[in-house]
């Protein structure tokens, strides 16, 4: 059965799978975000009409400190103002200020494309597999001794190419590439600083050997354009014409020779437009064209070692396409599971493989497929939508990266999983946050580069896996030697104090709940009679006062702080002390956790308790984030997995 939609935007009527009742999805014309009426109701013309309780949650795409539990829109007393918190497609926004912080009142609703026809028009598409093994040229370099540069870097100013060498990117103004050059990583040798003023720019890509970048020029109303330089010489090779002033430039890269590939897409002519286009970076001459139906989400999309081919992936109800960018045509599709999303692809150096990072709300997983033929060769199951447990909605860098010699990924540049084994080896923990979003680049010889430092200015330096002690305790966990690992059983003793709201049963519920999911997605059990005691000390106490103002506009402006309302909320803070002992009180592991928001999303009405309740949820997604190791050894002298190194220590 099929239900009819209307969108607001194109005033395009189309049908969707009746499995969509009470969702929101994409309009498969112009993207734009559609509410799909339960089947008793009559189409929805207006998103704010939909007063579903049944809505999902957005695929955790936002950072873990802005999340909270979905709701319908928020009405105030003796009004009929909405507050409502941006989301993807573009919604009305409220903007609550005051004390040290915001407070936000959100709806957020799955979100989910609705296919047209595959593929390009007729004639275009190959939908038969026709990917081959596209390496890097050349063997990875991997000297005997680094040679980091010595160079301060402020406000994460770091780049590295897609693929390729590892050079690096450094420096530059906010919105130009003035003072940026090039290092070498290996040989800790820099170019000259780059100079050309190219006024604003918006993105830029590195090419795979360095030596040319690609600068999105940032001018409204102006058609698309962008201006390849030469970083040896600092003169400009090129400036491509992308496309016209009504679409928006999605993603661009170098791709393999002298060509530089860009997807655009937005209204043309009346309608909505997809397309890929090739151009010539030494003339910016076009080359060829591929119009398409889909939508590319950068982050979850990448090239092959050698640029010939790009992983494409757009929503949770597409399939992930191969698109061959030398011939620019479809060359492949690999289906997903039902309710799966994609959030980070990667290519293996030798390009042999493909490993695609899917999540849904609660867990994840890897699966690898052979590039000859498009058949799964693996797939790692894990719990936990590791998007939010690693904080990953904001990193810069591939969100699933190969290292060199094929053997592990590096996720979000701070979990190591173990290819053979699928299961997370190290976990590399920063507890000022400070470059989390930064990019990382795992190299030869089980290293991962990093960006580190103080007070704003960091420097690159490459810290070492420390695989001895991986490969010993993953043995132990083989040959079952562990006080703690799958197939344990673990008891709870919880006790909770200085309640602002809420009760002790329920609040105890909820912690039972959240942190035994996280128990039994390692595979322990729970019960009265477990080894192991997982002890938890709860509290809470008066947070921040809050005024709270109100905006009607349907465009996000963080500059416009709206109409005050008059209304004021105190947030509540959350102290949390957790520990693994046994029988005899010996501590195997502890952390502590605090939670003092001072940005909430919640629905309802702006209360203390509603604020403390939204405070509770964001809570409970950092205790599925903790570092909770799923195996510790019975010989002391081994290290829990996984292996975790802290900044600084």
């Amino acid at each position: 059965m099929s239900i009819k939609v209307s969108c607001d935007e194109c005033f395009q009527d189309f049908q969707v799978n009746d499995t969509l009742a009470g969702k929101r999805v994409k309009c498969k014309h112009c993207q734009a975000v559609i509410a799909v009426p339960k089947a008793t109701q009559r189409p929805a013309r207006d998103a704010e009409e939909d007063e579903s309780d049944d809505e999902d949650e957005l695929p955790a795409s936002r950072s873990r400190k802005t999340a909270g539990r979905g709701g319908k829109k928020a009405v105030a007393k003796g009004g009929s103002a909405k507050w409502i918190l941006p989301v993807v497609g573009g919604v009305c926004v409220l903007l609550c200020c005051g004390g040290v912080g915001a407070v936000y009142f959100s709806f957020r609703n799955a979100v989910t494309n609705v296919a047209g026809a595959p593929g390009a028009p007729a004639g275009t598409v190959s939908t038969a597999w026709s990917v081959e093994p596209d390496p890097f040229p050349g063997a990875p370099r991997s000297p005997a001794k680094w040679n980091l540069p010595e160079v301060s870097i402020k406000d994460e100013k770091l780049l590295f190419p897609s693929t390729g060498e590892p050079v690096a990117l450094i420096g530059g103004g906010s919105y130009n590439v003035q003072g940026a050059k090039v290092w070498d990583v290996l040989s800790g040798k820099g170019g000259a600083d780059l100079t050309p003023d190219l006024g604003q720019v918006s993105k830029i890509r590195l090419s795979a050997d360095g030596k040319r970048i690609a600068c999105q020029i940032l001018k409204p109303g102006a058609p698309l354009k962008i201006v390849v330089l030469a970083t040896d010489t600092n003169k400009t090779l090129s400036e491509v014409n992308v496309d016209d002033a009504t679409m928006h430039i999605q993603w661009f890269d170098f791709l393999a020779g002298d060509e530089l590939a860009a997807y655009s897409f937005g209204t043309q002519g009346g309608s909505f437009a997809h397309r890929f286009r090739v151009f010539n970076t030494l003339t910016g001459a076009k080359l060829r064209e591929l119009n398409v139906k889909y939508n590319l989400t950068e982050d979850e999309s990448a090239l092959s070692p050698g640029r010939k081919f790009l992983a494409v992936s757009g929503s949770a109800t597409e399939p992930l396409r191969l698109i061959n960018m030398q011939k620019l045509t479809e060359a492949g599709q690999l289906s997903l599971a039902q309710g799966m999303q994609v959030v980070g692809t990667s290519f293996s150096a030798d390009g042999r493989s493909l490993a695609v990072l899917e999540t849904d709300h609660t867990n994840s997983k890897i699966a690898v497929y052979n590039t000859a033929d498009g058949k799964r060769t693996a797939e790692h199951a894990m719990s936990g939508n590791l998007q939010i447990v690693l904080r990953g909605s904001t990193y810069k860098g591939s969100r699933i990266a190969w290292f060199p010699d094929g053997k592990s990924w590096l996720l979000f540049g701070v979990l190591v999983v173990d290819a053979a084994s699928g299961k997370p080896v190290w976990r590399y923990a920063d507890p000022g946050d400070k470059y989390q979003s930064a990019p990382k680049l795992p190299l030869a010889g089980n290293s991962v580069l990093f960006l580190s430092g103080e007070n704003a200015a960091g420097r690159l330096k490459t810290i070492a896996l420390p695989q001895a002690d991986i490969n010993a305790s993953l043995a132990a966990l083989a040959a079952g030697k562990g006080i703690y690992q799958k197939g344990k059983k673990v008891k709870f003793d919880i006790q909770i104090s200085d309640l602002r709201f809420g009760t002790e049963a329920a609040t105890r519920s909820e912690l039972e709940k959240i942190l035994g999911q996280r128990l039994k997605g390692d595979g322990l059990t729970i019960g009265d009679d477990g080894t192991l005691t997982l002890q938890v000390r709860y509290s809470e106490g008066a947070g921040e006062k809050m005024s709270i103002r109100k905006s009607n506009s349907r465009i996000f402006n963080p500059l416009d702080q709206g109409q005050d309302t008059g209304i004021s909320i105190t947030t509540t803070t959350a102290h949390v002390e957790l520990s693994l002992q046994s029988a005899d009180a010996k501590v195997y592991w502890s952390q502590t956790l605090d939670q003092n928001p001072s940005i909430l999303s919640f629905r309802g009405e702006p209360t203390d308790e509603s604020a403390r309740n939204a405070m509770f949820d964001m809570l409970k997604l950092d205790l599925d984030a903790i570092d909770l190791p799923y195996f510790i050894p019975e010989d002391d002298s081994l290290k829990p997995l996984p292996v975790v190194t802290v900044a600084g220590e």
